[in-house]
């Protein structure tokens, strides 16, 4: 028979503690907060106890302390806690950008896409109703951040960059809100394929011309003045500024760009030169008009 404090009785005593604070005081912030960041262990090392009280321990309900609502805030992110939340609630929970709901989702999708099913599915239902635009914006850009980089220390993880490029290549099929994927240009120095990268990029600016860290983008875009997606996609950038302050640098990478690509052999010069040409000149780049 174990001795108290040890392995079987001493569980069952503090199992029965959690069950007391769970079931009497989960609207106390200091308990949820307690019960919260343990949740991934008490999931795992205790899936009876934790299936017996789905309903307050995994619940999000809005203005309710939970220890699902305390995790998202305060735990490491598992994928496996995630998958257990009501789909209603942890669409809810990103529409109202509750805390850490857009980080832990974002690094549950990319160590497993198809954790909540189809991607493209999914982010259509969460751009869905009030906050849904907003939701798309900011979980892409948690996405974008947790990418490995092009210039980071070790090389990039294959298989987290696959999930990136599932996850943005899904928000763009997924027929979104106008102004849903403004943040992909926080992929500006993901560490994707080239192709790749300038094909998403292109296509993501054509849904929302407005991206973020546009300047990043156009810089990128300006190292290759061969694509005709580098030249449409720093086309879309010049035409529909994101802002003021980036508008000058971004004008200054499409000008370099179609400076390289006019200097291509006239063989080998994209046949979208033009589009940036016109772009540039619209804006105000009357020089442009002459370049090629």
């Amino acid at each position: 028979m174990p001795r108290p404090g040890h392995s079987g009785e001493c569980g069952s005593i503090r199992l029965a503690e959690v069950e007391a604070r769970v079931v009497e005081a989960t609207d106390q912030d200091a308990v949820t907060t307690a019960i919260g960041v343990r949740l991934p262990a008490l999931h795992r090392y205790a899936p009876a106890f934790t299936a017996a009280h789905r309903t307050p321990l995994y619940g999000l309900a809005p203005g309710r302390p939970s220890p699902a609502g305390s995790w998202l805030r305060w735990g490491a992110p598992d994928r496996e806690v995630l998958a257990v939340l009501e789909r209603a609630e942890l669409l809810a929970a990103l529409r109202d950008a509750r805390p850490g709901a857009a980080a832990h989702t974002a690094a549950a999708l990319l160590a497993d896409p198809a954790l909540l099913g189809d991607p493209a599915t999914f982010w259509a239902e969460l751009a869905t109703g009030a906050g849904g635009v907003e939701a798309t914006v900011l979980l892409l850009a948690a996405i974008a951040s947790r990418t490995p980089r092009t210039d980071g220390p070790i090389p990039p993880d294959a298989g987290r960059l696959a999930a990136a490029a599932d996850q943005w290549r899904a928000a763009l099929a997924a027929c979104l809100p106008p102004g849903a994927l403004a943040s992909a240009g926080a992929f500006a120095d993901a560490g994707l394929d080239e192709d790749l990268w300038l094909s998403l990029m292109r296509a993501s600016a054509e849904h929302t011309p407005t991206l973020t860290d546009a300047t990043l983008v156009a810089e990128r875009a300006a190292r290759h003045p061969d694509s005709e997606d580098a030249l449409l996609l720093t086309a879309h950038l010049v035409t529909h500024p994101a802002g003021t302050g980036q508008n000058a640098a971004v004008r200054r990478h499409a000008r370099a760009l179609l400076e390289a690509a006019t200097a291509l052999p006239q063989d080998e010069r994209p046949s979208e030169i033009q589009k940036l040409r016109r772009a540039l000149v619209n804006a105000g780049d009357i020089d442009a008009a002459a370049r090629g």
